[in-house]
């Protein structure tokens, strides 16, 4: 015989008295996924363009400057470039349960057209 429970998420009345609802927390979960789902497939693309890199498909120049726009060089001065943005995001986000501010969203939506850029560049170097 199987037992099936269930339980109710509430949310933690101090957070409730900063003024922070359920919906909010709808909303930060809701972003959370969407940037750790771009996060997995910009790792995936950084992935098969060293791999094209590696395996000398495609426009290597062209690869090489799509893998140094998904990846941030290390250095002195490090300029972050995509996956750290979309990481620091996730972190911005991720930090407490809050009502996300208003930046986020904006960041979030300014690194999805550059997304599509990357994602374009890519294929058009590995052809």
């Amino acid at each position: 015989m199987t037992r099936t429970e269930s339980f109710t998420v509430k949310i933690d009345p101090r957070v409730a008295k900063d003024g922070v609802t359920v919906g909010d927390l709808a909303e930060q979960t809701k972003l959370a996924l969407k940037v750790r789902d771009g996060l997995a497939e910009a790792r995936q693309l950084a992935q098969r363009v060293r791999q094209a890199i590696d395996q000398k498909r495609g426009d290597a120049a062209r690869l090489q400057t799509v893998l140094e726009r998904l990846n941030t060089k290390s250095g002195p001065y490090e300029d972050q470039m995509f996956i750290d943005q979309l990481s620091n995001i996730g972190r911005e986000i991720g930090q407490a349960d809050q009502k996300v501010g208003a930046s986020a969203y904006e960041r979030f939506n300014q690194l999805l057209k550059e997304w599509e850029s990357i994602k374009a560049d890519a294929e058009a170097a590995v052809r």
